[in-house]
Parts: C-alpha cells; sequence; structure tokens
C-alpha cells in the first residue's frame, strides 16, 4: 500500500529561463509568465490534501511553493538548502551557448561537482523522505508531500533513483527536460519500495509556453 505520494515541482519561469541564461544557484525570480505558471499549478494541485511541504529556499522555488500553498493554509512550507540546484561555478550568469561551449562542467573548480550533487540529491531523498516517511503514524490514506525544486534537481535525483534502483519506472520517460512547473510524481510505500507514475506532466499549463531549454540542468 501506497504510505506517500511525493509531488515534486519544478519552479515557475524567471526571466534567466527565458533568456537562456545559467542560473544555478543564483537567487533569481519568477516573472510574469512564471507567476502566471505557478498560479496554473497551484489550481492543479488545490484539490490535494497536502500534510506537508518543502522547497529548496531559492527565491525562484519558494515563491512557487508559497503560492501552491496559499490553498493548504494548514501547511507550513520548510525551505531546504538541500534542494538547490547545482551550483556551476563561474557560468552561473552566462549563457546556455557558453555552458554548452565549455565542455565537462566538473572541469570548473568553482562548480559543485557532479558526483557531489548527486549523492547531495540522493541524500535529501534518504532523509527527508524515506526515513521520515518511516516514522510516520500509519493511515488508511497516503501522506501528500509537496516538493518544489529546479529542473537540474528534479531530473537528477530521479535519474539516479531510478539507476540505483531505488524506485521502479512505471511510467515511460522519452523526455529526461524538466519544465518550469511541471509535476513529477513519486509513490513511496512505507519499506522504502517506490515508483515513478508521473515525470515533467504541464497539461496542466494549457496554452501557456514553456521555456523547452534547461540553462541550469546538468547531470553530467
Amino acid at each position: 500500500m501506497t504510505a506517500a505520494r511525493i509531488y515534486l515541482v519544478r519552479h515557475g519561469e524567471t526571466e534567466a529561463n527565458r533568456r537562456e541564461i545559467v542560473q544555478g544557484q543564483l537567487d533569481t525570480h519568477l516573472n510574469e509568465s512564471g507567476i502566471e505558471q505557478a498560479a496554473l499549478v497551484s489550481e492543479a494541485l488545490q484539490k490535494i490534501s497536502f500534510d506537508e511541504g518543502y522547497s529548496s529556499d531559492l527565491s525562484r522555488a519558494s515563491k512557487t511553493a508559497e503560492m501552491i500553498l496559499e490553498c493548504h493554509p494548514r501547511v507550513q512550507l520548510r525551505k531546504q538548502s538541500g534542494l538547490r540546484e547545482r551550483h556551476l561555478g563561474s557560468l552561473q550568469g552566462q549563457t546556455h551557448a557558453r555552458k554548452r561551449a565549455f565542455g565537462s562542467i566538473n572541469s570548473d573548480p568553482t562548480a559543485e561537482k557532479a558526483d557531489a550533487f548527486v549523492t547531495r540529491s540522493l541524500s535529501w531523498w534518504e532523509n527527508s523522505v524515506r526515513r521520515h516517511i518511516e516514522t510516520l503514524p500509519e493511515r488508511a490514506m497516503p501522506y501528500h508531500i509537496l516538493v518544489v525544486s529546479h529542473g537540474g534537481f528534479i531530473s537528477t535525483l530521479i535519474k539516479n533513483l531510478l539507476a540505483k534502483k531505488r524506485i521502479a519506472k512505471v511510467v515511460s520517460v522519452d523526455d529526461w527536460r524538466c519544465y518550469n512547473c511541471s509535476v513529477s510524481i513519486i509513490d513511496i510505500r512505507k519499506d522504502g519500495k517506490a515508483e515513478l507514475v508521473q515525470y515533467s506532466d504541464i497539461s496542466h499549463l494549457g496554452n501557456s509556453k514553456v521555456v523547452e531549454s534547461n540553462a541550469d540542468t546538468e547531470d553530467k
């Protein structure tokens, strides 16, 4: 039986997204389109009875989470630095084209190493989700947990959970891009076994255009 359903939401659009500028851990803010997207995902999740809410402590993620939780006033938002995007060193503030031309991010001594980023994302899952679920009182209905983070973090977390067989994939994923205000869902049981049941869904955004490139996504 599913003990908890985890809703992983990417933050809304920023001007850096629109202009294809690498953000990493720069503290950028939602633009007008990002606010609109956050309102749409909030509406889509309005009827979910969230029990807990987490977000990256960067403004674009925490603002998105705050807008979603306006419909869930009893849920206290917990902002965590562990949910931040990968720090991309000297490339932060540069263009996506410059990032592509740069080569391996690992060659930049000021950037967070890929293996360190993977370790951080998996540690967050282990401590804030898997072990936490074990401590929750059993009940007939699953707990619903909101997590708002970043494109690189969400895609890296899910791909590595799958690679390490910590979760199973029950939904086909052909495109690993994680769109602004997309919703990915993982169901987890009390024993820690989990399944990816939805990835980067943006059907709730309707005709709203999303930025298809993810300047701050890097999982190599």
